[in-house]
């Protein structure tokens, strides 16, 4: 979503909400709460992202949201993928959710 405003992708929120298959009143929503409290407040809404259907656009939002993840610090960047969980968990699945944490240890490996 952030990455389609940016990049000019998307011109109205109405789309947005189009991409997302989503009620045009939830995008204006999570638009304040990112400018209010940044990612974090936005990843607080993770409960109906991970009930999104998976679909291309789930898939297309996740790229978008690991873009914006690219940029964080590494102490945000952890507390970030631990609220975005239950959508790594939608869209792939409890092998995944391992292959994540698998993950997250091995680039931990590289910090010590």
């Amino acid at each position: 979503m952030l990455w389609w405003i940016k990049s000019g992708q998307v011109k109205e929120q109405q789309e947005i909400g189009k991409r997302l298959a989503r009620d045009i009143s939830t995008v204006p929503r999570w638009l304040q709460k990112y400018r209010t409290d940044g990612m974090s407040g936005l990843l607080e809404i993770k409960k109906g992202l991970s009930q999104t259907p998976c679909t291309t656009t789930l898939f297309d939002f996740w790229r978008d949201i690991l873009h914006e993840l690219s940029l964080r610090t590494r102490p945000y960047l952890l507390q970030d993928i631990k609220a975005l969980f239950p959508v790594i968990f939608a869209l792939g699945g409890e092998a995944v959710t391992a292959k994540v944490a698998r993950a997250i240890e091995d680039v931990g490996q590289w910090w010590r």
